[in-house]
């Protein structure tokens, strides 16, 4: 029976290092339903142009994911 009128709940957050800007960014997010993760994700963000990473591009990549 699904669970009616419950909030959804996201966290997300994104680090580049060892160097900012430059280094290697990543993101983790997690959704949870009254509680209870529904789902996760993990993943090393990957530009277009290799060289374009930083923290705020690793946590906005997070948010994408969980607005997907």
């Amino acid at each position: 029976m699904p669970i009616l009128n419950t909030p959804y709940i996201a966290y997300f957050d994104g680090a580049c290092e060892p160097i900012n800007p430059g280094g290697t960014a990543s993101y983790g997010a997690l959704i949870l339903q009254a509680g209870e993760p529904i789902w996760m994700s993990s993943e090393i963000f990957r530009p277009e142009n290799g060289n374009q990473t930083s923290n705020n591009l690793a946590e906005y990549s997070g948010l994408i994911a969980v607005l997907e």
